[in-house]
C-alpha cells in the first residue's frame, strides 16, 4: 500500500490556493463578466494568463488548472488506478464529442477536452478509423457498446446512456474511499483524489458564474447554486 505522504504534502498548500468562499461570493455578486473574472486574477488561475489564446477564455483558463493538475498527479501517484479512473471521466467525454461527429459526417472538430488519458487523435482513430492504435480494453469495450446503443436504439441518447452506465461500472470496480475524512489524513490517496474532485467542483463553479455573468443573469439566481 503506497502512502503518498509527499503527495498529501503538495496537496496541502494547494489546498490553501482553491478560491474561498468570499471570493466566490464576490465573484457572484459582481456587476458584470470582467469584475467576475477580475477576482480570478488574485488566485492560482493568474498563473496561465500567458498561455491564454485569447484574453477572458475562461473555459481554456479551467483547462489550464486542469491540465496542470493531472500533470501533478501523474507526477505523484504514478499509475495509481484510483486517479486514473477519475481522470477517465474525459476520455468518455470525448467519445461523446468524437461519436457526434462521426454520425454526423463532420471531420473537424475543434472543441475536446485535453484532460483525457488517451490522446484524442487516437481516440479518433478509433472511433472514425477503427484503427487498433489503443489497448485500454475498458475504453475499447465502451466504444463497442456505445456503437451497439446507436445501432439498436438510434439516437445520441442512448449512445450517452451507454457511455454512462460504462463509465458507472468503472468507479464502482475502484476500492472504497474515505473521503469525508481525506481533509484530515496525512497519507494515502484519499487526499488526493478528494481534491482533485474539489478542483473539478471548483473550476464547475467558475464556469457557471462567468456563464452566467455574460447572460446578465441576476445575483439571487447565481448565489442559489453555488
Amino acid at each position: 500500500m503506497q502512502e503518498y505522504f509527499y503527495g498529501t504534502g503538495r496537496i496541502r498548500a494547494l489546498e490553501a490556493r482553491m478560491l474561498s468562499a468570499a471570493q466566490i461570493t464576490r465573484m457572484a455578486a459582481a456587476p458584470d463578466f470582467k469584475s467576475a473574472y477580475a477576482v480570478l486574477m488574485e488566485s492560482a488561475y493568474a498563473e496561465h494568463l500567458s498561455h491564454l489564446k485569447q484574453p477572458f477564455n475562461f473555459e481554456e483558463l479551467a483547462e489550464l488548472e486542469l491540465l496542470a493538475l493531472k500533470d501533478l498527479m501523474d507526477f505523484i501517484a504514478p499509475g495509481n488506478e484510483v486517479i486514473r479512473v477519475l481522470f477517465k471521466k474525459y476520455d468518455y467525454l470525448n467519445l461523446k464529442i468524437l461519436f457526434r461527429a462521426f454520425y454526423n459526417g463532420q471531420k473537424e472538430i475543434e472543441h475536446y477536452s485535453r484532460i483525457s488519458t488517451v490522446s484524442f487523435e487516437k481516440l479518433r482513430l478509433q472511433v472514425f478509423e477503427e484503427t487498433k492504435v489503443i489497448d485500454d480494453q475498458d475504453l475499447l469495450a465502451a466504444i463497442a457498446a456505445a456503437k451497439e446503443a446507436y445501432k439498436a436504439k438510434g439516437g445520441f441518447r442512448a449512445l450517452d446512456l451507454a457511455l454512462n452506465e460504462h463509465y458507472s461500472a468503472l468507479l464502482k470496480t475502484l476500492p472504497l474511499l474515505r473521503l469525508e475524512k481525506a481533509k484530515y489524513m496525512i497519507g494515502g490517496i484519499e487526499p488526493l483524489a478528494g481534491f482533485l474532485l474539489a478542483k473539478e467542483n471548483e473550476t464547475k463553479t467558475i464556469r457557471f458564474i462567468l456563464i452566467c455573468k455574460k447572460n446578465n443573469v441576476d445575483r439571487a439566481s447565481i448565489e442559489s447554486y453555488v
